[in-house]
């Protein structure tokens, strides 16, 4: 009989699945790259490690705004990684159709953390401007 061992709550998380893709996705793209930009690929690795990192680090908190303060910071790194894609592109160093794999992540990844920041917001009363408040009170 096989036995499953206990997941941690970020493992439970599928943002964190696709954020360990990501980073998969890039060590690879950066692999088939030419040499030059070491700076720009730098810092796109350190961007996609950030991302599951953080989205961990908010999965395991207790305090409500310190997991929303985590969650967007990982959020932050996705955009940094598709602006890290963008460039990279720009200085003719990659393809639209080669960083198409990890842009198409991160955009899911993007989305599951708008949800993920959003309910913690719900929790900690913080709301943000650009998302209508639900409707208060019995409405009657």
């Amino acid at each position: 009989m096989q036995t499953v061992e206990p997941m941690l709550d970020h493992e439970r998380l599928e943002v964190y699945q696709l954020a360990r893709q990501h980073a998969r996705e890039c060590a690879a793209l950066i692999a088939q790259l030419p040499r030059g930009r070491s700076d720009a690929l730098e810092q796109y690795r350190r961007a996609s490690l950030s991302l599951p990192l953080n989205v961990s680090e908010g999965a395991g908190e207790f305090a409500p705004r310190e997991k929303a303060r985590l969650y967007r910071i990982a959020r932050r790194s996705a955009d940094e990684c598709s602006a890290l894609l963008d460039h990279l592109v720009d200085v003719d160093m990659a393809t639209t159709e080669q960083i198409r794999p990890a842009k198409q992540l991160l955009r899911r990844i993007v989305g599951a953390m708008v949800k993920l920041i959003q309910s913690t917001d719900r929790v900690t009363g913080r709301w943000p401007a650009s998302v209508p408040r639900p409707p208060t009170g019995s409405g009657a």
